[in-house]
């Protein structure tokens, strides 16, 4: 799976659903708010990512990938990611809006101020 620059910062938490694997935490699909992070084995595990529209398809399709899990090396995981993504933001953030938030100088996210794009 290959996005653009300008569709990745306007994904939204609506459009990222984690499915765990056999080994996971609950057998149904979880939201991306949800902490699961010490999951250490994450096999069958993937992410689907939905977006409606991209610059090559623009007639409103749902497009949608599955991002599975690499337990062989965790670092290029994007389960993973959106894990670390969601401990991040904490448990009290917003699970709306924009999937990229702002981070302030002092390092704290900016939960009213999404990514953008300068393209």
């Amino acid at each position: 799976m290959l996005l653009r620059i300008e569709e990745v910062v306007t994904l939204e938490f609506t459009s990222i659903e984690i499915i765990p694997g056999k080994r996971g935490c609950h057998a149904n699909s979880t939201p991306l708010g949800y902490h699961f992070s010490y999951c250490l084995f994450l096999t069958g595990a993937y992410v689907e990512v939905r977006l409606k529209t991209r610059k090559s398809a623009q007639t409103g399709v749902l497009h949608t990938w599955r991002l599975w899990a690499n337990d062989a090396d965790p670092r290029l995981c994007p389960v993973r990611a959106l894990i670390r993504l969601a401990c991040l933001y904490g448990p009290h953030a917003p699970l709306k809006g924009p999937l990229f938030l702002r981070v302030g100088k002092l390092g704290d996210i900016l939960h009213n101020q999404p990514v953008v794009c300068d393209c």
